[in-house]
């Protein structure tokens, strides 16, 4: 029976590290979706609108947010996704700019779904700043959803962490590492 226990585990490890590397599988670290306020934004020119529940950013003035994922998330790379819509009839020459950690990770005129990666910092940190650069009075941004999902590279774990040392299979199990690389998902 305690063998049984034994090989539960390993089967337990190995199909949570497959759920990861098989299926792409990754993890929302945060989602703002303005339901009720601003969800911590902050800025020179940001608002709430309640009427649609998004929030709303001013003509050549910023949206700022800085996410706090802890250092287990240092340098790692997330995916940012969020849904935008343009105010007031932007022209060609009208972009979205947005900045992740002081780098520029969007520049276009396209609303809708937009997508990009960004790294956090080494304290596991995502300082976000949105500007609509636009030339027109009552050309705004609104934001609908921010989602920022992380999504690991790799994934090694070493089974003799978790497994209780058994007589039976000493010999055979007495360094087992199982590694699991998930790249370019």
């Amino acid at each position: 029976m305690k063998n049984f226990g034994f090989v539960a585990k390993i089967f337990a490890v190995f199909g949570f590290l497959m759920v990861f590397a098989v299926s792409g599988w990754g993890l929302t670290l945060d989602t703002d979706n303005f339901d009720s306020g601003v969800d911590g934004w902050g800025g020179t020119g940001e608002s709430y609108d309640g009427t649609n529940d998004r929030l709303l950013i001013n003509r050549d003035q910023t949206a700022t947010k800085t996410y706090n994922f802890g250092v287990g998330y240092a340098n790692a790379v997330v995916t940012v996704t969020m849904t935008t819509a343009e105010i007031g009839g932007w022209e060609d020459t009208d972009v979205t700019q947005i900045t992740a950690n002081g780098s520029n990770v969007y520049n276009s005129n396209v609303a809708g779904l937009l997508s990009f990666n960004a790294t956090l910092n080494g304290s596991g940190q995502l300082s976000l700043v949105i500007t609509p650069n636009t030339n027109n009075n009552a050309e705004d941004l609104a934001i609908d959803t921010i989602s920022i999902d992380y999504t690991p590279l790799e994934a090694d774990l070493s089974l003799s962490e978790y497994l209780i040392p058994s007589p039976l299979y000493a010999d055979v199990f007495e360094d087992v590492n199982i590694s699991v690389r998930a790249n370019n998902l």
